[in-house]
């Protein structure tokens, strides 16, 4: 069944191609021999092992057309075998010699590009060679019937069009694939308008040369080749590469039977011009990558900076937030010892503070590092830490819903995840004290891309009247506008309900390791909504 499905898509390479090859060959001029430049195309973007395909596809388009003029206008059966037999080797060749010494062609290479202009033209000169080997066998009353010129002549103008074609369809194609597989995205608005007036300048100018004098005929069509270096400037190789044939097809249209040489003329010069042009262009497109490159990398660091500025400005709070509380349970210890009256109840009461101070930085101990998080995980620290302990003294009931697997995330988020669990239910308490304090955790990976948590803590209550008055609980004093600067971080986001009853945060790990290969933010990251309605996740 594979055998069979193999022969099937080599047959349909072999008949798109042979048509699209024999439509080119009905229709283009010897001066711009595009079916040449479509061959080369074929083969150098094919792997070798569709080449036996491609082969088969312009044998039979070679035959219909030879023997169509064996039997119309009486050619030789030497000129038939030879001229469905031996043209193929003018892309074959010249494709397989870049593959085994080369390889695959990047134009936004410039040394590849170079090699590839010299295989082009190498190309068009023993694809021009062969074409008149065969028209030279074709039979002598068939050149005196179609008025041919001579061979010398011939081999020039085969030479231009196949050279010109060579230049024009591989990058043309190269760049249609490209455009093709992820081009969509990288179009902007103005390209559209840029390339239909360029193409419309050039096609309306060729118009024109047919009725301007024949003095001025060779400036006018030189002229036509004015929007390629701009297009070039603006877009890099491909830009080149979608001008270069519309050029050509608007120096062809401006044929006149009285200024065939200086078509020839202006289109060699064009042709040599147009491979300086692929070159430049090809340089501008690297040096627009490396700008690109360096740009997201100057964007990366930006982002880093800015995460740590945060981490660090919330760790800063969190570092104030128990310095103040240590200053008042000292403040608070001198005001006792200076209202005490014998040493015996200053001792008792210094001891009674000092044991408060102890459970109090105990406590802020586990709220910054649990121990349970180090010996049994995020999941242990959650379910039997100091956030559970906090309500079970509340008398809140503590509903957990974790989905994922934390220990997938690095020990720096996991302390994070935490510590946003405890501040985000202390701040919850602040406003009122609930019957159950909800705590939804969702780990997971982006596709190809990093790994995310989402979490949701919220306070319920079955009504209003349910409610009790808010009560004072042991933390860092973390603010929601910290906690978003936690979240921040890790290139995350925090969400508060409008009532103050949910808090919704989103944390992902793994961005700006590698401005080149790390995914982008907007393709990678999963577009949660942090919104005060219905979530995507339990709770």
């Amino acid at each position: 069944m594979r055998g069979l499905s193999i022969n099937v898509k080599g047959l349909g390479i072999a008949v798109v191609y042979g048509l699209l090859f024999f439509t080119l060959k009905q229709h283009t001029p010897l001066t711009l021999n595009l079916p040449i430049g479509l061959r080369l195309a074929a083969f150098m973007m094919a792997p070798p092992r569709q080449w036996p395909w491609l082969v088969l596809g312009e044998f039979s388009a070679a035959s219909y057309w030879t023997l169509s003029a064996h039997f119309g206008h009486g050619f030789s059966w030497a000129w038939v075998a030879a001229a469905t037999m031996l043209p193929v080797l003018g892309g074959l060749f010249p494709a397989a010699l870049m593959k085994n010494t080369h390889g695959d062609v990047r134009f936004d290479v410039p040394l590849d590009t170079a090699t590839y202009v010299g295989i082009a033209l190498f190309a068009g000169v023993f694809s021009a060679g062969i074409s008149t080997f065969c028209a030279s066998i074709a039979g002598a009353g068939v050149h005196v019937q179609f008025d041919s010129p001579a061979l010398p002549q011939m081999f020039t103008e085969f030479v231009t069009g196949a050279c010109t074609a060579n230049l024009i369809m591989p990058p043309l194609f190269t760049a249609l694939r490209d455009f093709l597989a992820s081009g969509y995205k990288q179009v902007r608005e103005g390209d559209v308008t840029v390339y239909i007036g360029a193409a419309s300048y050039i096609i309306v100018g060729s118009l024109l040369l047919k009725a301007i004098p024949i003095s001025f005929l060779t400036i006018g069509r030189c002229g036509l080749f004015a929007p390629l270096l701009l297009i070039t400037l603006f877009r890099g190789w491909r830009g080149t590469a979608a001008m270069m044939v519309v050029c050509c097809v608007a120096l062809q249209l401006s044929e006149r039977g009285d200024a065939k040489s200086d078509l020839l003329g202006v289109q060699n010069v064009a042709t040599a011009a147009m491979a300086g042009i692929l070159l430049v262009g090809s340089l501008i497109t690297q040096h627009k990558q490396q700008s690109a490159a360096q740009q997201l990398q100057i964007e990366s660091l930006a982002s880093k900076l800015r995460r740590h500025s945060s981490r660090a400005e919330a760790q800063f709070r969190h570092s104030a937030g128990l310095v103040d509380r240590l200053h008042r349970a000292v403040d608070e210890a001198d005001q006792r010892i200076r209202n005490a009256g014998d040493r015996e109840a200053i001792t008792q009461s210094w001891w009674s503070t000092m044991k408060t101070l102890r459970r109090d930085l105990r406590n802020l101990g586990d709220m910054f590092h649990p121990r349970l998080l180090e010996e049994k995980g995020l999941r242990a620290a959650i379910a039997s830490g100091p956030l559970a302990h906090l309500l079970m003294n509340c008398n809140i009931e503590f509903d957990r819903r974790l989905d994922g697997r934390p220990s997938l995330l690095s020990q720096e988020m996991q302390m994070s995840l935490y510590r946003l669990s405890y501040e985000a239910a202390c701040l919850l308490l602040k406003g009122g004290t609930p019957e159950t304090i909800r705590l939804a955790l969702r780990i997971g990976r982006v596709p190809q891309g990093p790994m995310y948590a989402a979490l949701r803590i919220t306070a319920l209550a079955a009504n209003e009247d349910t409610w009790r008055p808010s009560v004072s609980v042991l933390s860092t004093g973390l603010s929601l506008e910290d906690i978003s600067l936690v979240a921040e971080s890790f290139d995350g986001g925090v969400d508060c309900a409008k009532n103050g009853r949910r808090i919704t945060a989103l944390l992902f790990e793994g961005f700006g390791s590698d401005p080149l290969t790390a995914p982008q933010k907007s393709e990678a990251a999963p577009q949660f909504q942090l919104r005060s309605g219905p979530s995507n996740f339990a709770g």
